[in-house]
């Protein structure tokens, strides 16, 4: 299984790219953040997110992309959606 620290991963504009260092293949899904204000506080809870993890393809250890935003920390309606990556 190839390592993780081969895999660049960077979000930029609502578009995951996942990049292998050793190969220069590159990977892109597109990632939907429904905003906390579309709901009560109450109902969301909203908080401020560190990023995002990301498991490179054929991998078990993650990789975190720094990526600061608000959002809901109370499970519910569909906050978060991620495309399939191709």
């Amino acid at each position: 299984m190839d390592s993780p620290a081969r895999w660049a991963v960077s979000l930029t504009s609502g578009r995951l790219t996942l990049k292998d260092t050793s190969t220069g293949a590159t990977a892109f899904a597109q990632v939907g953040i429904v905003q906390p204000g579309l709901f009560p506080a109450s109902q969301c809870g909203p908080v401020t997110a560190a990023g995002l993890r990301v498991f490179p393809p054929n991998q078990t250890q993650s990789k975190r992309v720094p990526f600061p935003f608000t959002a809901c920390s109370k499970t519910g309606p569909l906050y978060l959606k991620i495309m399939p990556v191709q």
